[in-house]
């Protein structure tokens, strides 16, 4: 029998398909065998053990003790009989018991199964309807992307990515033949290709770099030979859970994308799978006054970035709007972070006023006859877009005043904390409190994101559920897979409060695992094991968090790295020896204060980057004054005259 279950073993791993099946058939067992208790023997042999020697020795040890002789041997029947009948209706009630419990596991453990098979389904969906939404030129870029960031494309796959987005059949032959020199570890010849392209690759670069700097960079790293990271992942969407959230409150799908959707369908998707995300802070030891500045200033900063991160999904959803224009160069679902956004705005601002001046024109030569009882679809469908689009640069002008606003208030506590910092330096040394060490100084708490074995089963019934009712809608539209994505957003709020910024924050700054690999015909078994071993392999990289946080510590707080703090954070976090030894002082200076809009604007968001300084203006803060009033008196012409 042993031989014959290690050969079906042997089978199942006898190929790479059936070991993923085995691996994902493994996790979702291993999760819902973590609620289920079924120790029948162990119960049997416990209420034997119970009604024999034990019952005997203690009612022998009690008689002897009470009456001075052995109990007799009736007495010695009764009890064994009454712990027997007891056991029994324990046993039967637990019996009960597990019959119900052993079904609901069971739902819990398909639901898991299912869920984990059909997300990516959504998310390729999504994906598809994401390019739809663009013209042709956009859309060949976007799909580039898409197959571009797959480490695992084949020649062909590679090659007509790069055709599609340089339109360059040359470049797009040395691309296949670079990949082909890379997977056989012919690096030499990668060079020798490459020489032979290099200015038609740099003039390829620069011309895609304006719509998508991550597909340009992504053109780099292949004809050089590097394909994207498991480990490392991709950058997520900025601010995507907060617009979905956003959308499900406000009940209006125009707040959120389709892009934003697949986020959410993919952070869903690695959760279930049991991604576990480090969330970093820092915590002070020292003197009350200098430990409640300190506070005031974390909290003063993190307030800044919520609100840089609200002002850049105004932004974005305006891009979005105006994706088709030309003066908008970007491909928003193509640029998870927006790094130019006074060139965004600007563009923006183009694409307004070219809307308005074909309006204009077209209005002006239409007769007054036919104003009134014009209908063109097309016609109207533009004034919507103005419409929406003054609307949303309200919003976008609110927010970038808040913005304005927070940066004021961190100014004025970095000032306070600077003071107490200067009057508090020798009681309160700046200096990184290692784990054990009871010391004043700064000490960093590391937490994590996670779902916990029942909350992972219990949000696989509500995602199943959902994704059911979504089957059973016959044709469904973009807008009932948006309704989906904000069920599950929500249903995440529940175990894992996402609408804390702090939680946003750290889920958006981790990378998320290169889903291309799964295709759409694979079995639910193989899906839920690379869903495993993706998440598996790319929760392992937290070296940029540390990053971050390093750069916090220094560019914020002034604190000096020296060479025991970094040998510290690659110990115990894995953090890159060589970037932390950038920030040495005698390579870069910490200063006494901090230096903002220095090198943290490298490995950060532009909310991130957007760092204060007492004497000058971050780079991101923009100057975002009224529209004019003509393009809301063309909004009024265009309801007077019943053509909106």
């Amino acid at each position: 029998m042993i031989w014959f279950k290690r050969l079906r073993l042997r089978s199942k791993r006898s190929s790479f398909t059936n070991n993923l099946e085995y691996l994902g058939e493994d996790f979702i067992q291993r999760v819902t065998k973590a609620a289920r208790k079924e120790t029948w023997g162990r119960t049997v042999i416990q209420l034997a053990w119970t009604a024999g020697p034990v019952t005997y020795l203690a009612l022998q040890g009690g008689y002897l003790l009470g009456y001075g002789q052995s109990a007799p041997s009736n007495l010695f029947i009764y009890f064994a009989i009454y712990t027997i009948i007891a056991g029994v209706f324990a046993i039967l009630m637990r019996f009960l018991y597990q019959i119900t419990r052993g079904q609901e596991l069971e739902r819990a453990e398909a639901a898991l199964s299912q869920a984990l098979a059909r997300l990516p389904d959504l998310i390729f969906f999504a994906r598809n309807q994401t390019l739809l939404y663009y013209d042709e030129e956009n859309r060949t870029l976007l799909a580039a992307k898409y197959l571009l960031e797959n480490p695992d494309a084949v020649t062909e796959t590679v090659r007509a990515a790069v055709q599609d987005v340089t339109g360059d059949s040359v470049l797009a032959q040395a691309a296949q033949r670079i990949e082909i020199f890379r997977k056989n570890g012919l690096y030499a010849r990668i060079e020798d290709e490459r020489s032979h392209i290099a200015d038609r690759l740099a003039q390829a670069i620069e011309q895609v770099k304006p719509a998508s700097s991550m597909v340009a960079e992504l053109l780099h790293q292949r004809f050089i030979g590097r394909p994207p990271s498991k480990q490392s992942g991709r950058t997520r969407t900025e601010g995507f859970i907060g617009r979905v959230l956003a959308a499900g409150e406000e009940h209006d799908f125009e707040a959120m994308t389709l892009n934003d959707a697949e986020e959410v369908f993919t952070i869903a998707y690695e959760l279930l799978a049991g991604r576990n995300i480090p969330l970093f802070s820092l915590h002070y030891i020292g003197s009350k006054e200098f430990t409640e500045a300190s506070e005031n200033f974390d909290r003063a900063r993190l307030a800044f970035r919520k609100a840089a991160y609200l002002r850049n999904s105004r932004l974005r959803t305006l891009a979005e709007l105006f994706a088709e224009s030309d003066p908008v160069d970007i491909v928003p679902a193509a640029a998870p972070v927006f790094t130019t956004v006074e060139h965004m705005y600007t563009n923006i601002l183009r694409a307004l006023d070219q809307l308005y001046k074909e309006l204009k024109k077209q209005t002006s030569h239409m007769p007054f006859q036919r104003r009134k009882r014009h209908s063109s679809q097309k016609l109207r469908s533009k004034f919507e877009q103005l419409h929406t689009a003054i609307e949303l640069h309200r919003s976008l002008r609110a927010a970038n005043n808040q913005l304005h606003k927070r940066y004021a208030a961190l100014v004025r506590s970095e000032k306070k904390y600077n003071e107490i910092k200067a009057n508090a330096a020798k009681q309160f040394p700046l200096q990184l409190v290692k784990r054990r060490e009871h010391k004043r100084g700064i000490k960093i708490v590391d937490k994590s994101i996670e779902l916990s074995k029942s909350s992972k089963l219990r949000c696989a019934r509500q995602v199943q559920k959902r994704i059911h009712t979504l089957d059973q809608t016959p044709h469904p539209q973009p807008e009932a897979y948006k309704q989906l994505a904000i069920d599950i957003a929500m249903t995440l709020e529940r175990d894992l409060k996402i609408s804390r910024f702090e939680i946003q924050y750290a889920i958006e700054s981790s990378n998320a695992p290169y889903l291309s690999s799964i295709e759409i015909d694979m079995t639910a078994a193989t899906k839920a094991g690379i869903a495993v071993a993706l998440v598996h392999e790319v929760q392992k990289n937290i070296s940029t968090p540390i990053q971050r946080l390093a750069h916090v510590l220094v560019n914020y707080h002034g604190m000096p790295l020296n060479q025991e703090s970094i040998d510290y954070l690659v110990e115990h976090y894995g953090a890159d020896q060589e970037r932390l030894s950038e920030l040495l002082p005698d390579q870069e200076s910490a200063g006494n204060g901090s230096e903002y809009g220095t090198d943290e604007s490298t490995e950060a968001t532009p909310a991130e980057s957007t760092q204060p300084s007492a004497v000058s203006r971050p780079p991101h803060l923009l100057e975002i004054n009224r529209l004019d009033k003509k393009y809301q008196e063309l909004i009024d012409y265009a309801v007077r005259m019943h053509i909106l």
